[in-house]
């Protein structure tokens, strides 16, 4: 019988309703952990993933969710993956306000909005590991990335100062930064041949959701004793 990894251990991953997300949270459910996806929409993947709804941009919605969610698995999460995002371009000096707005409000206040609700519990009990998806734009910069550069470098820097406070707490946190990862976040700016129009590689060019996956994996099951600060993946 081969010997479950994370066997008995549970996750909470958002925005596990499709892509990179919901690929973890299928991954995980097959290591024997119990996965609660924090999504506005339920995820499409096996019934095994419990679901609880929550906008990761509204505090209150983040506060109420981990409330549930800790209730659900009858103490603190020993994985936290703090995945959701959105992507949008546009140069600086066009790009709708509003959309500058949105997407540092999913991509730096919500992992901040759902540390906050969740990491004072795993410090609490002394265990735990938590997975950021970063991106390649959180060290390179790219036109009409302004608001997703700044949204990820800020990303990247709280991610470091969470390791500096975590050190010596038991609870290990991780960095992960894939560049271009071929999902559905390239619909909208797909063509009719299905890439991405602009500046962006080709999907054939890409990496594959899968990658970023094992990535997780590597790092959630190294030995305790050792905590991958971060991985930087690209297309070989």
């Amino acid at each position: 019988m081969t010997t479950k990894r994370l066997d008995g251990r549970s996750a909470v991953i958002t925005g596990a309703s499709r892509g990179i997300g919901s690929l973890t949270a299928a991954a995980l459910a097959s290591e024997g952990v119990r996965v609660v996806s924090l999504s506005r929409t339920p995820p499409a993947g096996p019934a095994k993933i419990d679901h609880v709804k929550c906008d990761v941009t509204r505090p209150a919605s983040v506060a109420e969710a981990a409330e549930k969610t800790t209730t659900l698995l009858g103490g603190p999460v020993d994985i936290l993956v703090n995945n959701a995002g959105i992507f949008k371009v546009g140069s600086l000096d066009k790009m709708d306000i509003e959309a500058f707005n949105d997407i540092l409000g999913t991509n730096l206040a919500g992992p901040f909005f759902v540390l906050r609700a969740f990491l004072g519990g795993m410090k609490k009990r002394g265990s735990g590991h938590v997975i950021t998806i970063g991106s390649i734009a959180d060290r390179n910069a790219f036109q009409e990335n302004g608001a997703y550069s700044a949204a990820k470098y800020g990303l990247r820097g709280m991610q470091e100062v969470l390791r500096a406070e975590l050190r010596g707490s038991g609870v290990r946190s991780t960095l992960i930064s894939p560049s271009a990862v071929d999902t559905t976040i390239w619909d909208p700016l797909a063509d009719a041949s299905g890439d991405p129009v602009g500046k962006f590689p080709s999907r054939s060019e890409m990496l594959r959701g899968g990658d970023v996956v094992a990535a997780i994996m590597f790092a959630l099951t190294l030995p305790e004793r050792a905590n991958v600060d971060g991985l930087r993946l690209s297309r070989s």
